[in-house]
């Protein structure tokens, strides 16, 4: 969520240290990252093709999300605070593998 492409270019070299099982997740929370930021298209284009459409859907529902919060703005944020809470609840903690 700092944000920078430097940042999220490092991002991408975390996923090897990610086992498997919570690979998506990952995928998911630097997607998130990048769309909170407010770059659409950079979200976009950290979508891999090798997601399952109901995986690339999902991370995709997360951009739509942050841009519907972009647009409505601070009476927008306030109003969907509780799905916020719901969606982002126990959402950033990802495995690593042990050295």
């Amino acid at each position: 969520r700092i944000g920078g492409k430097e940042l999220n270019a490092l991002s991408t070299s975390f996923f090897a240290e990610i086992i498997e099982q919570n690979k998506f997740n990952g995928v998911t929370s630097k997607v998130y990252g990048i769309a909170e930021e407010g770059n659409f298209y950079r979200a976009k284009t950290a979508i891999p093709s090798t997601l399952t459409e109901s995986q690339d859907l999902n991370a995709r529902a997360f951009i739509i999300w942050q841009a519907c919060r972009k647009k409505e703005g601070e009476q927008g944020v306030q109003k969907w605070k509780a799905m916020d809470e719901f969606i982002t609840h126990d959402f950033n903690y990802i495995f690593y593998l042990p050295n």
